[in-house]
């Protein structure tokens, strides 16, 4: 099995990464910035590599976020999309997770996170 974590940043909420949007962002130019995306992007990868994978398992994107996801699973070969919704119990799922169950070929599993 393969992994792959995208983080699909909205152009508007990274104008200092420069790419065209649905294109990958250099992972290197990203922890180089100093920035909350690099500390994050740091957090994931030493929690990947506990796990056995790498930082080539994380893809980083601009663009709109339920768009650019839908992309890359037409792009590759995935079996399934595993989502994150903030939904509250009782609630509708988020416009992103929605969008992703309503429009992907793959299967879709969403899972509640917790905002913060």
């Amino acid at each position: 099995a393969q992994l792959k974590l995208l983080h699909v940043v909205p152009k508007s909420a990274a104008t200092y990464l420069s790419s065209a949007d649905g294109r990958e962002i250099d992972l290197d130019n990203i922890l180089a910035q100093g920035t909350r995306l690099s500390d994050v992007l740091k957090n994931w990868i030493t929690k990947l590599e506990k796990q056995g994978f790498d930082s080539d398992a994380i893809v980083v994107r601009t663009g709109n976020v339920p768009e650019a996801i839908l992309q890359m699973i037409h792009e590759g070969h995935q079996d399934l999309l595993i989502v994150g919704s903030q939904s509250r119990p009782g609630h509708f799922l988020g416009s992103v997770a929605s969008a992703v169950v309503h429009f992907s070929e793959q299967s879709v599993l969403v899972v509640r996170t917790r905002a913060g």
